[in-house]
């Protein structure tokens, strides 16, 4: 059993850097293209400014009302 998930854990991790390779080759398809054909390299845009996103839970700006043994303990 130990061998059979271990294999699974070596095939899911060559298929992961295999996709990785896939996924860089795609997005540098024009750069790959024109390299082959002697052609300058198109340059890309560069980034300015990345607005990272991240997950939290919303603010929530209101009080609740005092209970009413805060009430009768201030009043005291």
């Amino acid at each position: 059993m130990a061998g059979f998930v271990s294999g699974l854990l070596f095939v899911a991790a060559l298929m992961t850097g295999l996709g990785v390779i896939i996924f860089t080759l795609v997005g540098r398809w024009d750069a790959i293209l024109a390299a082959l054909a002697g052609q300058p390299i198109p340059e890309r845009p560069h980034v300015v400014s990345r607005r990272v996103v991240r997950m939290r839970p919303k603010v929530r700006r209101y009080r609740p009302a005092p209970s009413r043994q805060q009430i009768l303990r201030a009043a005291a």
